[in-house]
């Protein structure tokens, strides 16, 4: 799922403005993960959560070229996916 919402994301950027992004990696699947562990432990959702914003936004500021919008998308669909009952 977290590949189809950045694939829909890479149609989106390349229609509107002519940018190509590449996509590689596992890396929204394993920020998923950190999503749903996000969600089940309390206690250490914001250090997730910000290490998820560092993992994705860092690179970005240093000028690499990383699929920040699968970490984010990744991450929400882990979280949201268990608090409505999706992920199981």
């Amino acid at each position: 799922m977290t590949s189809l919402l950045s694939f829909v994301y890479i149609y989106v950027m390349f229609k509107t403005n002519g940018t190509f992004i590449n996509l590689v990696g596992a890396s929204g699947a394993i920020s998923l993960l950190l999503g749903v562990l996000a969600f089940l432990d309390a206690s250490s959702r914001k250090g997730l959560i910000i290490a998820i914003l560092l993992m994705s936004f860092a690179p970005v500021a240093m000028g690499v070229n990383v699929a920040w919008y699968a970490h984010i998308i990744g991450f929400a669909l882990g979280y949201f996916g268990v608090k409505f009952k999706v992920i199981k």
